[in-house]
């Protein structure tokens, strides 16, 4: 069988073998779906921290049978990285591919992690974005009454502000100064998604994430803020799932024009977050190299295990 690591941080699975594996027990029950599943597709899935890499091989790895095991000294095939992207684990995460390969390639997710770098790749597709300055010349190459403040690096809707246009300098003054001398923090036009999406029958703020793996979408659903413009569910926002024939042609072709670009990278799985103007037309905000595969809440729905399945899919081939 092929053998697979699915390598987490610390956030969600233990670095110290005596301790309980899971630090995050909503994960447990989606690893022991996403075990059973890939044993049926001739896979063998063991779940550990990514410290416990090493050449190609597991210092100690879990894998799931009716009850989970601890294994060591396990030569693997392949990684599934959901582990964070940091200098230090980057140079890890080349290490891996350049061994036995590794599911998504760092590049792609070095890409996906650029904001700015993104933006160049999907000028057509995403908001007009721009280096930031304490002076405030940026703003002059931006329209619309207010502005989306943005680290160039991060996810999770981290430290993203959508700002009056006449708030915006004095907004930058009081982030990391040095941040924006390094021009690590950006400016990006506003889209006002408050109009909802008719066809979907949603109303007011929200954006719509697709999740595409090998080049097909998967899994989508919409975020809707707490309160403010902010979707992400680290952030307040709740999610309902969506079915994928109920998207418009228009949409998908977007998802397909998008994936086409990135048919370089052999394995993919990402999300395409986007939103809707009062005209209706789709943006696309950012894509996310690590969408989440854990069940919400305990709720083990057929959309998330179709979803759960394509990746095993890809990751069988």
């Amino acid at each position: 069988m092929k053998k697979v690591a699915v390598l987490w941080d610390e956030r969600y699975v233990s670095e110290d073998l005596e301790s309980e594996l899971f630090t995050d027990e909503k994960l447990r029950e989606t690893m022991e779906y996403f075990c059973r599943e890939g044993q049926r597709k001739g896979l063998k899935i063991y779940v550990a921290h990514f410290s416990s890499y090493e050449e190609g091989s597991l210092r100690w790895g879990y894998s799931f049978d009716g009850e989970w095991n601890c294994e060591k000294n396990i030569k693997i095939d392949l990684v599934f990285d959901k582990f964070y992207f940091t200098e230090e684990t980057k140079k890890l995460k080349y290490r891996i591919d350049s061994e036995i390969g590794i599911f998504n390639q760092p590049k792609f997710e070095e890409l996906c992690k650029d904001k700015l770098k993104l933006y160049r790749k999907f000028s057509g597709f995403i908001p007009k974005t721009v280096k930031a300055d304490l002076a405030g010349s940026s703003l002059d190459k931006l329209e619309g009454e207010k502005v989306v403040l943005k680290p160039r690096f991060g996810s999770a809707g981290e430290s993203v502000q959508v700002v009056e246009r006449d708030n915006a300098k004095s907004a930058l003054e009081k982030t990391d100064t040095e941040k924006v001398k390094k021009g690590h923090v950006l400016l990006q036009e506003f889209k006002d998604p408050s109009h909802g999406i008719p066809f979907l029958g949603v109303k007011g703020v929200h954006d719509l994430r697709i999740i595409v793996v090998d080049g097909e979408p998967s899994y989508a659903f919409i975020r809707t803020p707490e309160s403010g413009y902010i979707s992400n569910v680290s952030r307040g926002g709740t999610i309902r799932s969506v079915d994928l024939d109920k998207l418009p042609e228009r949409i998908l072709s977007t998802v397909e024009d998008i994936d086409s670009e990135l048919s370089e990278y052999v394995h993919r799985i990402y999300s395409v977050d986007m939103l809707f103007d009062k005209e209706g037309t789709p943006w696309v905000i950012e894509l996310n190299s690590k969408p989440g595969i854990k069940f919400s809440e305990g709720k083990v729905t057929e959309r998330k295990k179709g979803f759960i399945q394509d990746i095993i899919q890809a990751l069988s081939s």
